[in-house]
């Protein structure tokens, strides 16, 4: 399997990159899997269990990347032993995920993704405001969204679905297949080109697992039934995996995500809601809250019904959520710059104490 199969899209030759910048004892490997620290690498000899170096270890604790699944790395081949992981190269993309409700910085889930496959059932499980908050999701991290529609087969009018997803969705691609069934299921494929990555991004039981084995051919995860009464699936996948498709790209299976935590900061609000940063625009005051003031567009939009209460609604709430997510993150870096700072300043004492007693 070539590099360009496992997803190699960086504008420069692999094999001249490692040629020039590492030891030739070093290869370049993708990352495939990880848990607790323990990483699973593919390359084009094959798949082989990895772990980090202590510099790379010590080198994330200041701020460097920890690898995860979809990166692309340096590491050193060792017999009967796992690779050693000496570099994490640039990344194209990133997938982050807020976790402010713990009081934590953003997450990275997933690097060098060019496709977000976003799924969602049309049965119970349909919601129009859970897919903004993934479309924020895959914006903020500069990665093309793809809205799919799946469970056809459960949906007596996919017209209408269809028309009601683009309302949220303007300029996104709509898939409308049926992942149990196989329709539309090649034609979605067909659309990923060969040597990009996509990953596939939902809530448990929209058929993530199903799709995945739809794609592949091969039974790469088990399945199982939603419940009937609200359409909850269950956790099937535990864990993100990397694998390369039969077309010659890359998907990377996700968990079911119930929360949608936002990353912190405002680009993506406007890629997300292009109508209500359009119609803000249009207010008579540049701070206007579009609660009470004298001339506010977006008002005049909500009695119009161009603008649906619940639409306006989740924009202000995930508004909100994402400043407070920016500024976790901003007391998270403090705290762990006012960190690092100490552990230097101790170590620094201790070598001129060591020094001052050899003298």
């Amino acid at each position: 399997m070539t590099n360009s199969e496992l997803g190699w899209s960086q504008p420069f030759d692999v094999y001249e990159y490692f040629r020039t910048e590492f030891p030739k004892k070093w290869t370049p490997a993708r990352v495939s899997a990880s848990s607790h620290g323990e990483f699973q690498l593919l390359s084009e000899q094959g798949t082989y269990p990895a772990t980090v170096s202590g510099r790379l270890r010590f080198e994330s604790k200041e701020g460097g990347a920890w690898p995860v699944v979809g990166d692309w790395v340096a590491a050193m081949p060792k017999e009967n032993a796992p690779y050693v992981i000496h570099r994490v190269l640039p990344r194209t993309s990133t997938l982050y995920r807020g976790l402010a409700e713990r009081g934590e910085p953003d997450q990275i889930m997933v690097a060098n993704v060019d496709v977000a496959m976003i799924l969602t059932g049309l049965d119970n499980n349909f919601n129009t405001r859970r897919l903004e908050r993934f479309l924020y999701l895959a914006s903020s991290s500069g990665i093309r969204p793809v809205i799919i529609l799946n469970k056809a087969d459960l949906h007596t009018d996919l017209e209408e679905a269809r028309a009601t997803v683009s309302k949220v969705a303007a300029g996104c691609a709509i898939h409308v297949i049926s992942a149990q069934t196989g329709l539309g299921v090649d034609e979605l494929a067909q659309s990923i080109q060969p040597g990009q990555t996509a990953v596939l991004l939902g809530s448990s039981g929209v058929g993530k697992s199903t799709l995945l084995n739809r794609f592949s051919g091969v039974e790469h995860q088990r399945t199982a039934a939603v419940r009937e009464s609200d359409s909850k699936g269950q956790h099937t996948t535990t864990t993100r995996n990397l694998i390369p498709m039969p077309g010659g790209w890359v998907l990377i299976d996700m968990p079911g995500i119930r929360a949608v935590g936002l990353p912190g900061g405002h680009e993506a609000m406007e890629a997300v809601f292009p109508d209500i940063d359009a119609w803000s625009m249009e207010c008579r005051f540049a701070d206007c809250t579009h609660q009470t003031e004298p001339e506010c567009r977006l008002t005049e939009v909500l009695r119009s019904g161009e603008l649906s209460p619940e639409r306006f609604a989740n924009y202000r709430k995930m508004l909100l959520e994402v400043a407070f997510q920016q500024i976790q993150g901003d007391k998270q870096a403090e705290l762990q710059k006012k960190a690092f700072t100490k552990v230097v300043h101790k170590a620094q004492k201790k070598m001129y104490r060591q020094r001052d007693e050899a003298d």
